[in-house]
């Protein structure tokens, strides 16, 4: 099992790493950036933003509906947008909330974020 955090080095400095098998080891986004960063919330909010840039569209299929992950609005939909690192999801979202910030509204960053997978 592979288990992704923000962790210091030797240097002091932290980064985004993975530790499988007892190792561990810097991935992206901090993967071949030397210069570390000054705080644990740093390196999560690099890796954060990082996946923020990187959703994609996703489409359930024309027989699915859900309603839109987006508080308060009560609208169907059959599409979203996914995320394969920390999020690994989709979140269903409306065409007027199908978009960076309704989804960072969803799913807020926080300290002390971490998660696990098997790939």
């Amino acid at each position: 099992m592979n288990r992704y955090a923000a962790r210091q080095r030797a240097d002091l400095k932290w980064q985004w790493s993975c530790e499988k098998d007892g190792l561990t080891f810097p991935v992206s986004p901090c993967l071949g950036h030397d210069n570390g960063h000054s705080t644990k919330e740093e390196a999560e909010r690099h890796y954060y933003d990082r996946e923020l840039g990187r959703l994609a569209e996703a489409s359930s299929g024309e027989d699915l509906m859900f309603q839109c992950s987006f508080p308060g609005c009560r609208t169907f939909t059959q599409k979203g947008l996914a995320s394969h690192g920390f999020f690994f999801m989709t979140t269903w979202l409306c065409d007027a909330h199908r978009n960076k910030e309704s989804f960072s509204s969803v799913h807020p960053f926080s300290p002390g974020m971490e998660f696990w997978g098997s790939y």
